[in-house]
């Protein structure tokens, strides 16, 4: 606990504020199984879940800021952000107050006590298919109003939330959908991993089962999600469909490079899919998001030289400690 949040504690929500804040926000609503959920995605600054949203400039329209925040975190396809008017809308939701609201907390961000002025509003998405950023997440009412996802992540201020589904007409629940849950892939392909707020990890790899040792090691003592290509149902899909899908899946990627095929001129180098799934994720994640860990005797392709590695010589065990520290980096602890 801050200073910040013990001086809000004492004094209450009428505390003189360090600064205040106009914000927007939008609640992008879903509903699996008759349940709703709305989209979140992951401040790493804060260190928690936020609502799609942001802060209002001078002399913006708040409903002008709620829109461009939405296309900043979803697509309908890689590269190709929503289109407003065409392919949504935002809209007014109905309060029992007039909005905004106004809500006194400490940021995550600055640490600073701060007065928000909340502006909220509905959307409804006019597309076939909805692409999220791979730190977007959908999480429950539950966990909005408990401050934490199922897997113990904060989702913000519950105070926030709490005030917002007691202005609502209906509250939280009664919020019309953005979307049907059958038009998002998080849905379609893994609703545990959507509602937990856990992020996935892909593991590229060619026959050594060394990446075996290392799914359990993250999946089984860190909690981590994690994806590879024997772990997709592959029937009827091609090579490039299944990656596709595991690029839009993946927050993170490790592609462990094992000294495998031997050269015309001598020496080892990676299995030729790993070095083609390397510079695939690399591309779509970046380089700190996606790390090679490579075998000591595998030779290093000349298109990586000059770029991060991680290595270990013959149990890959060797290198767990700086794997799990570069994912928790990027991604947060899941435990």
């Amino acid at each position: 606990m801050t200073i910040e949040d013990r001086r809000l504690g004492l004094a209450g929500p009428e505390v003189e504020p360090v600064r205040t804040r106009r914000v927007a926000c939008v609640l992008v609503k879903t509903v699996v199984n008759r349940r709703p959920y709305f989209l979140f995605e992951w401040d790493r600054e804060a260190a928690q879940y936020q609502l799609i949203g942001g802060r209002i400039q001078e002399d913006e329209k708040p409903e002008t800021a709620a829109a461009h925040e939405l296309t900043e975190e979803v697509a309908v396809e890689p590269g190709r952000r929503l289109e407003s008017g065409r392919q949504f809308e935002i809209h007014a939701l109905d309060w029992n107050r007039s909005p905004p609201l106004h809500w006194t907390g400490v940021s995550r961000t600055v640490g600073a006590l701060t007065r928000y002025e909340v502006w909220t509003y509905g959307v409804l998405l006019k597309v076939d298919q909805l692409m999220l950023r791979e730190h977007c997440r959908w999480l429950s009412i539950d966990e909005m109003l408990h401050g934490k996802t199922e897997s113990g992540r904060r989702t913000g201020d519950p105070v926030l939330y709490e005030m917002i589904n007691a202005h609502l007409v209906g509250g939280l629940a009664a919020v019309p959908n953005s979307i049907g849950s059958e038009d998002i892939p998080s849905f379609q392909d893994s609703s545990e991993l959507a509602r937990d707020g856990r992020t996935s990890v892909f593991i590229g790899h060619g026959r050594s089962s060394a990446w075996r040792k290392l799914a359990e090691h993250l999946r089984d003592r860190h909690g981590y999600h994690v994806v590879t290509y024997e772990s997709e149902q592959q029937a009827g899909y091609t090579t490039t469909d299944l990656l596709r899908h595991l690029i839009d899946r993946a927050a993170f990627a490790i592609l462990v490079h094992t000294a495998e095929d031997e050269q015309a001129g001598g020496g080892l180098r990676a299995r030729q899919n790993v070095v083609h799934e390397t510079g695939l994720f690399q591309g779509r994640l970046g380089f700190t998001k996606a790390i090679i860990v490579r075998q000591r005797g595998c030779d290093a392709f000349s298109n990586l030289a000059g770029l991060h590695e991680l290595h270990y010589t013959d149990d890959i065990r060797e290198a767990f400690g700086d794997i799990v520290a570069a994912v928790q980096r990027e991604l947060g602890s899941q435990r």
